[in-house]
């Protein structure tokens, strides 16, 4: 971990299993990837209180925004929906039960509340853990016409899900290539990383 709050967790391999990012003083982005040779973004939370966590066929597992979150099955249909501050949401979902999965042998996911949404990395006997919840109202201009047509927002919020990991899994595969190659000088390392474009 660095002093402004970025970093990374390793897994033992040496492969990284949190990749902690800043766009913003005090906004981070928890990235967390499986242990394998090509990494897949398994898990991504931002500062702005939107998550997304995948299962390993690449399938969306769970989503969550600043109004509620949706839980998937493996195959792709909805287990449950939940709305972080209507009490009237089904009894087996946040904010009154929580959700508790392992995304690997040694990441784990926590939604207690929007406010409490933990990530949780052991291995080796050494263990580590982030709340990367927030605390964020949706304004209610916006919230009524969502709730007016459920549809649409699960639509746009799956194409944002399918571009935020398509655009992730590039930056992962460059970090691999940059971090496999072999390097003799900065002006060659200025030369790999000019030639690989992510596109945006």
């Amino acid at each position: 971990m660095f002093s402004d709050g970025t970093g990374n967790v390793l897994y033992p391999s040496g492969r990284v299993a949190i990749c902690i990012s800043s766009v913003d003083t005090g906004h981070y982005i928890y990235t967390l990837m499986n242990d394998a040779d090509h990494q897949d973004v398994m898990a991504q939370f931002d500062a702005h209180g939107r998550g997304s966590c995948y299962y390993p066929n690449g399938n969306l597992r769970l989503y969550f925004d600043s109004q509620g979150g949706c839980e998937h099955y493996p195959h792709g249909g909805k287990k449950r929906r939940w709305n972080w501050k209507d009490y009237s949401t089904p009894k087996n979902a946040p904010p009154f039960q929580p959700i508790i999965f392992a995304l690997t042998r040694e990441l784990g996911v926590r939604v207690v509340s929007q406010e409490h949404i933990y990530v949780s990395f052991m291995a080796n006997r050494k263990s580590c853990r982030f709340n990367v919840g927030s605390k964020i109202m949706a304004p209610k201009s916006r919230l009524l016409p969502q709730l007016a047509s459920p549809r649409k927002e699960d639509d746009s919020a799956a194409h944002y899900l399918q571009t935020a990991k398509q655009r992730m899994n590039a930056i992962v595969k460059n970090m691999n290539i940059i971090l496999q190659s072999t390097v003799n000088s900065s002006e060659e390392m200025l030369e790999v990383m000019e030639a690989l474009v992510v596109v945006r």
